[in-house]
């Protein structure tokens, strides 16, 4: 079974990828879309990670100012 070609847009779309530190603990979160644009911030669930917005937050990204994080402990 071959992936739709919406994936690969998805997966190959550019994102700027930063950390921050929140109480000593690092904080990865990534973001797509232009500064400016009303924001939204996608969280996973337990025992997750961020990549797993990655095929949905470019899409949002012709609208939104898209972020997402790693929550502490699980991604």
């Amino acid at each position: 079974m071959n992936k739709p070609e919406w994936f690969d847009r998805a997966i190959f779309a550019k994102r700027v990828d930063a950390e921050l530190e929140v109480e000593g603990c690092p904080i990865h979160y990534a973001t797509w879309g232009d500064i400016g644009k009303p924001g939204i911030v996608l969280i996973h669930g337990s025992n997750a990670h961020l990549e797993w917005w990655r095929f949905v937050a470019p899409f949002l990204a012709g609208q939104f100012r898209v972020a997402v994080i790693d929550l502490s402990g699980n991604g």
